[in-house]
């Protein structure tokens, strides 16, 4: 049965038999960036698409501070936030040679190219 709600799942890699999440946000700011960088090269060699999404608050390192918040919440949520949207220019520098695509773009190259499949989103595009 067809359906009109898709799917994009974020991307994962496999390290040691355990699956890290690359998708990005609070990942992509706490993990080094050359190890960020190569599992996105890594998820690439292997699939055809790396989807990395970001909240907008991210990039925003004068966001108000919830005081009562546990040390384990304010490290993740408030660590490195100076510096992503530098990260994040230098990341798509380093990549410029992929094509970059909103998820409704992506969605619609893969209706267009496959649309007698249902349920295969992700499968080659």
């Amino acid at each position: 049965m067809a359906s009109n709600f898709l799917e994009l799942p974020i991307s994962n890699a496999c390290l040691g038999g355990r699956v890290i999440p690359l998708g990005g946000g609070g990942y992509f700011r706490l993990l080094p960036p050359v190890l960020f960088n190569a599992g996105i090269r890594n998820i690439l060699k292997k699939q055809d698409a790396y989807v990395f999404y970001m909240h907008p608050w991210e990039i925003d390192p004068d966001q108000p501070r919830v005081r009562e918040a546990s040390l384990q919440y304010k490290f993740r949520h408030y660590s490195k936030l100076s510096n992503t949207l530098e990260r994040l220019k230098r990341l798509i520098k380093s990549f410029n040679n992929c094509a970059f695509k909103t998820c409704t773009e992506y969605i619609t190259a893969f209706k267009l190219r496959d649309s007698s499949e249902d349920g295969a989103l992700l499968q080659g595009v």
